[in-house]
């Protein structure tokens, strides 16, 4: 996939927290559709939290659970998770030694597949 054709760029944060192990970030020109951040945190609870900006708008059906399940299963599916739960609109916690590069590629390959679904929705709300 090239995430240049969308306008999207994949890239490590610098830690500006003492808690945060690493921090990546999806940005692009429709940030509403294509914008992510994972943060790594050493939490005994959990060890990435994932906020997948385009989750916060979609609230109807049958987009939204097709969206969700789609997000999970991608995310489910990257190499080193244990464990996954949605805890808000747009934010997962993801239990597991994971890469962030990987986790943001996972998530970024739906919203690519769902764009026209997605870009229909936010258009018309």
């Amino acid at each position: 996939m090239n995430l240049e054709e969308y306008g999207i760029e994949i890239k490590q944060v610098d830690q500006v927290d003492d808690g945060i192990l690493a921090h990546w970030e999806a940005t692009a020109d429709n940030i509403d559709l294509f914008g992510i951040a994972a943060v790594n945190e050493d939490l005994p609870e959990y060890q990435w939290s994932v906020c997948v900006n385009a989750a916060e708008f979609i609230c109807d059906e049958p987009l939204e659970s097709k969206f969700r399940y789609r997000i999970a299963e991608a995310i489910r599916a990257v190499n080193g998770v244990n464990k996954l739960e949605e805890v808000d609109r747009e934010v997962w916690i993801v239990d597991g030694t994971l890469n962030g590069r990987e986790l943001l590629e996972a998530i970024v390959k739906v919203l690519v597949e769902l764009k026209p679904e997605i870009a229909t929705y936010l258009n018309a709300h």
